[in-house]
């Protein structure tokens, strides 16, 4: 039950807190005095108020574990207060207050505020207590705290529920006594002060001094012997709200003058030492600042398999791995007493929280539990330390380490896994620049290839016949693009052309393209019409084509003399056709070739003819002309070319092709070109010079 809320989200502990402590007050506002049935609930609901404060406040001091002078001066501040308080009450008491309860003035809200203010105290100092046990600490020591918060817990419904002239009652000095001794020996848990600077154990002692006067003073003024009215008006107020709190404030008040006494005389052996503990650090963090400018390149297999299992002594863990950040997710490099498949798992269970890292962190096992079933075992992290790979601002992946055992990472393991993660991370950097830098020249001479194969097989310029005007443009969005174009003349009547798209880039591209014109080239030699070509094409292709790459075609037999234009489409962009007044738009099926090996390609591939009259544009592209996009991700669309197109139909060719290729470029001037872009016009100018062409 209690793990139950101690898992729970601070937020959680905050509201049960409050919730259950409203509901004690409001009891205790309505039966500002109980009777013997009364009296246990009351103590019962006043324990569990303080067990669900400690929660949250250990919660919240979780931030402030690495600043331990931070908690004792809040605790010295706390603890004077409470003193401040109790003196002023002492002072007031001939007036106001009789052995009996409360008279006159003062009302049961007055008492529930004052016992609010020693349960909270009680509870800081007790969460601050329990902070500065396991500060530093390597071992588990949760059993010896957990044996002390027992008994402590133990002694307070005691005092709380048993009456004082009861047989039992002499098991409640007992158990005061069992506390005192538990006090002792775990205040002897004080590892921290050993990290301390020798200035920072000088502010020790001294804080140390006047935390034990103020705990004495504070004793002295609740202390459980006789009450008197003049001198022990805190004891009234506190025993009328809940024995078992009085008590519990005593003993908090004696572990505190027994814990800080252990405090003082640890600091001071430690002083000596302090200043060689001093330069020890500096020697550190200089050693630090050096292997930040050192780094080693190795082979990369060889350097992540090697960093992960120098993880492990570094930072003294069970596991460790090596995570790289990829274009879409993390990918395990490397990990060291524990399987890849475990640690992506555990990698994507973090993935969140891996969003926020920016500097090495803990994740503690409250705060995630990570458990990964199969059939050789189950883990159980009790931490893990997530370390950025970082270089000039920029996280290029992370270093895991965890462990099973209940181990704590101080701050002094966290910063040395961050030097070394940061040395890991140059090592790595460099590592990938020669890799690189091998595969960029590797590829710089396959464009060369590729570069040389395109600049061979996209003609220079277009074919000069006197009834047909073309004109082409081709961009490269890169060093080699996957756009292609061609003409052909398979006769003295007819001239083919084919414009194509192929979805790969690169040398492949090329060769895929060297292969189009070869087949075109043939297949034109036996008179097919464009569908029979393409279906030909497309059995040849879909077997030397790579995996997953394709291409797109709109190829067309153009009649110079008649103007009777055929043409099919395997899955490219609409062709245009502008006459002086309108564009019209063709998109006749087909799937793009490479795609399906059977029979698909042929049902669904349509031929289209149209006629053409004198003037007539013909307008083929490729996509990069439509999807250009600007700053807002808008594309210039199918609709701003054939408005473009209309609006400049009475100029020549060039100078459209020019107007339609600065439109483009002032609409996507922000936005880097993505594509390749392929502009062919074609104008038939009519059949006026048949006969001299046949004469020719």
């Amino acid at each position: 039950m209690l793990e139950y809320f101690y898992n729970q989200d601070s937020s959680v502990k905050l509201r049960n807190a409050a919730i259950v402590s409203a509901f004690l007050f409001l009891f205790r506002m309505i039966r500002p005095s109980v009777s013997s049935i009364t009296a246990g609930f009351s103590e019962i609901l006043t324990f569990v108020v303080i067990i669900l404060w400690i929660l949250y406040a250990e919660d919240k001091l979780k931030t402030k574990k690495n600043e331990p002078l931070g908690l004792v001066i809040n605790v010295g501040v706390l603890a004077a207060s409470v003193f401040f308080v109790f003196t002023l009450l002492n002072l007031l008491n001939a007036r106001y207050f009789s052995v009996y309860g409360l008279q006159g003035f003062f009302t049961p809200l007055f008492l529930i505020l004052l016992n609010a203010l020693v349960i909270g105290v009680g509870v800081f100092i007790f969460a601050v207590f329990r902070t500065l046990y396991f500060l530093r600490q390597k071992k588990d020591l949760n059993f010896y705290f957990n044996v002390m918060a027992g008994f402590l817990a133990v002694t307070f419904i005691a005092y709380g529920v048993i009456p004082e002239n009861s047989s039992l009652a002499s098991l409640k000095s007992a158990l005061y006594v069992v506390d005192v001794i538990l006090f002792a020996l775990n205040s002897i848990r004080v590892a921290w002060i050993a990290f301390l600077s020798k200035k920072q154990k000088i502010t020790l002692l001294i804080l140390s001094v006047m935390l034990i006067v103020i705990f004495s003073l504070n004793l002295s003024l609740t202390s459980p012997t006789v009450l008197s009215s003049v001198s022990k008006t805190a004891s009234v107020i506190i025993v009328s709200f809940s024995p078992g709190l009085h008590a519990l404030f005593n003993l908090l008040m004696l572990y505190g003058i027994i814990n800080f006494s252990i405090v003082f005389f640890t600091t001071l052996f430690h002083l000596p030492t302090a200043a060689a503990f001093d330069r020890k650090a500096e020697e550190v963090a200089s050693l630090t600042d050096i292997s930040k400018l050192v780094s080693q390149v190795f082979d990369f297999d060889e350097l992540v398999e090697s960093i992960t299992k120098l993880t492990i002594k570094v930072s003294e863990s069970d596991v460790a791995w090596l995570a790289i950040k990829e274009p879409e997710e993390l990918k395990i490099k490397a990990a060291e007493n524990i399987g890849a498949i475990e640690a992506e798992k555990v990698t994507k269970a973090l993935g969140q929280q891996l969003q926020e890292v920016q500097d090495v962190t803990v994740v503690a096992s409250q705060e995630v539990k990570i458990k990964l079933l199969d059939s050789y075992r189950t883990l159980k992290f009790d931490s893990i330390t997530i370390a950025p790979l970082k270089i000039h601002g920029v996280v290029s992946g992370f270093l895991f380490a965890g462990n099973f055992k209940k181990s704590v990472y101080d701050e002094d393991d966290l910063k040395t896994l961050g030097a070394f993660a940061y040395y890991a991370a140059v090592a790595l950097e460099n590592s990938m620049l020669i890799k690189e830098s091998i595969e960029k020249e590797r590829l710089e001479k396959e464009l060369d290839i590729a570069r040389e194969i395109q600049y061979k097989i996209i003609p220079s310029e277009p074919p000069k016949l006197n009834n047909l005007e073309i004109s082409t443009i081709f961009v490269p969005a890169f060093e080699v693009g996957g756009d292609y174009f061609d003409f052909f003349r398979p006769d003295e009547e007819n001239i083919a052309f084919i414009i194509a798209d192929v979805s790969g880039k690169g040398i492949s591209a090329a060769f895929v393209m060297a292969e189009l014109k070869g087949i075109f080239e043939t297949l034109l030699s036996r008179k097919l019409n464009p569908a029979e070509a393409l279906i030909k094409a497309n059995k040849i292709l879909t077997k030397s084509l790579p995996a997953k790459e394709f291409v797109t075609i709109t190829f067309g037999i153009l009649n110079v003399y008649s103007g009777k234009f055929k043409f099919a489409r395997a899955g490219h962009t609409e062709l245009l056709r502008l006459t002086d007044s309108s564009i019209d738009e063709y998109l006749p099926d087909g799937i793009g070739v490479g795609l399906s090996a059977g029979g698909k390609f042929e049902q669904t591939l349509e031929e289209k003819e149209i006629q053409l009259n004198e003037g007539d544009f013909v307008i083929l592209f490729t996509d990069g002309v439509t999807e250009a996009q600007n700053k807002y991700s808008e594309m210039f669309g199918l609709e701003r070319l054939k408005r473009t197109l209309l609006q400049n139909a009475n100029k020549n060719l060039n100078e459209i092709l020019n107007i339609v290729m600065k439109e483009v470029s002032l609409f996507s001037k922000e936005r880097q070109q993505h594509d390749d872009i392929t502009l062919l016009l074609i104008k038939w100018t009519g059949n006026k010079n048949l006969t001299n062409n046949k004469e020719n």
